[in-house]
């Protein structure tokens, strides 16, 4: 179940002409496809800038519609440079820029600010799982981590007759992508267990949804194979310093995102 998690295509949104062709699945043996992804297939970018310039725009000091659009170009850039794994100049750039520039509070700000708007989060949480591919301490440091943890369980239905939209269906599923990916790398997948996300984990794994479980399955036996040993004493530290540890970060992330958590 080794090896990184990319969302080819992921670009789509109502009003943008995407269309859902299927979830992308996991193949048997547990690796990883690509086939069958979310495309929008009428989404082009509509100027040649560079990614630098497009990430300036995401700036809170830009308008709203300056901010909507260069979201969506840095969603398709960062898809493109790591379906390529950067290979090219210009993909390697971006996977490089990624690397130098504050993409995740880019996307933690946008979703602090848009987040409400459903054609949003979908744009922002596949950026991150692509990003996690290119280094997962990106998502940590940047409070990404903290916004995937927030989509990987369904929101409670207003109603009991209610059921999940198809929006956020597809912001959990890259949620668990995220995750997924986070759990390849060692420190990510001691903070993982070390906030008791392994339980969530686990009842998502009796998910009916085939595609949820199968995440939340294969993140769950990464975690038990990149920490080794570690798992069982990070799982107890876990159990003993969740209340407190749980306080100290919602104090730390509420005076960096004070919407985030609100929202």
């Amino acid at each position: 179940t080794t090896g990184c998690f990319g969302l080819a295509s992921v670009l789509a949104g109502r009003g943008l002409g995407g269309e859902q062709k299927g979830g992308q699945g996991m193949a048997e043996g547990g690796a990883m496809s690509q086939s069958g992804g979310m495309v929008a297939a009428s989404y082009q970018p509509r100027e040649q800038k560079e990614f630098t310039e497009f990430l300036d725009e995401l700036d809170s000091s830009h308008t709203a519609e300056e901010r909507y659009a260069a979201l969506f170009h840095v969603a398709h850039m960062v898809t493109k440079a790591t379906e390529a794994s950067g290979s090219g100049a210009k993909h390697a750039a971006v996977l490089e820029a990624c690397k130098e520039e504050p993409v995740v509070r880019y996307m933690v700000s946008l979703y602090e600010d848009f987040g409400t708007d459903e054609q949003i989060p979908p744009f922002i949480l596949s950026t991150l799982v692509n990003v996690s591919c290119i280094d997962p301490q990106l998502i940590v440091n940047g409070g990404g981590f903290e916004l995937l943890l927030k989509h990987i369980q369904l929101p409670p239905p207003k109603l009991k007759k209610d059921k999940p939209t198809d929006v956020e269906i597809r912001n959990q599923y890259y949620a668990l992508a995220g995750l997924y990916n986070l759990s390849e790398d060692a420190a990510c997948a001691a903070q993982i267990v070390e906030r008791g996300v392994d339980k969530t984990l686990e009842q998502l794994a009796k998910s009916p949804n085939e595609e949820t479980s199968k995440h939340a399955t294969f993140t769950l036996k990464n975690l038990q194979l990149n920490m080794g040993s570690g798992y069982d004493s990070a799982k107890k530290k876990g159990e003993l310093s969740t209340h407190a540890y749980m306080d100290q970060q919602m104090k730390k992330l509420t005076s960096m995102f004070p919407k985030l958590l609100t929202s």
